[in-house]
């Protein structure tokens, strides 16, 4: 998790384990340099030596980057453990959040790299979707929002149709459909209702409002849906 915190926060590509003789790309993170200071696991302080960094390696996480260089196998491995590194350290909302946020960002994006490590970390601490929801919501599509709190998920909801009703979200991504089925909650069908059924508002939000209600199966919206594809006068890609 050290390991993943360092090159996934510090945008490292990959371990240098040989000798340094100034020739360390600046891409890469030494032995050394994962070793500076003590680890805490269970309240427990614990020394990090190169031989642990090295026997930690040599797993399966890690895969050879050429002659005395290591990094992740998956990228996703660096993206949970960097979040549950995190975690594990107790690091307040602030901290987190300096950590996520790109800093040239006036309306305070998360950084296109660190997505996934936010998703992960919306999953872990509550504190972290919240401050999401109005930053980056898209991003907490990726997350475990399954378990989120239905007041949660509602709010969610009402965000991103509100931003896709802006155009400020475009559906063009199918990544973003697989997701939809995690919105579910026993207050989605009036959510979605009135973009279904004002035909004044925008192809976009009516079709990810009619695309949310399919991938969440609600056979609540079955007679409003059925009006819609039976109108001639809608347009017909929404009655499609």
């Amino acid at each position: 998790a050290r390991i993943a915190a360092v090159t996934v926060f510090a945008n490292r590509y990959a371990i240098w384990t040989g000798v340094a003789q100034g020739d360390v790309p600046e891409e890469d993170i030494t032995i050394s340099e994962l070793t500076l200071e003590d680890e805490i696991i269970n309240d427990s302080s614990f020394q990090v030596t190169d031989a642990g960094i090295k026997e930690t390696l040599d797993t399966g996480l890690f895969s050879s980057r050429g002659t005395g260089r290591m990094g992740w196998a998956h990228q996703s491995y660096a993206e949970f453990l960097g979040a549950y590194f995190m975690l594990q350290r107790r690091m307040n909302l602030t901290q987190i959040m300096s950590l996520l946020v790109h800093p040239g960002d006036p309306n305070g994006r998360i950084i296109p790299q660190l997505h996934e490590t936010a998703a992960w970390l919306a999953s872990l601490i509550p504190g972290v979707f919240r401050a999401l929801i109005n930053v980056d919501p898209e991003i907490l599509l990726r997350s475990d929002i399954a378990t989120a709190e239905e007041k949660d998920k509602a709010e969610l909801v009402e965000v991103l149709l509100k931003l896709f009703d802006q155009e400020k979200l475009v559906d063009r991504f199918l990544e973003l459909h697989r997701h939809y089925r995690k919105l579910d909650h026993p207050g989605l069908a009036q959510q979605l209702r009135p973009y279904l059924c004002e035909s004044s508002k925008g192809n976009i939000v009516r079709r990810v409002a009619i695309d949310i209600a399919e991938a969440c199966h609600r056979t609540d919206l079955q007679q409003e849906l059925l009006d819609i594809s039976l109108n001639r006068e809608e347009n017909i890609v929404i009655r499609r």
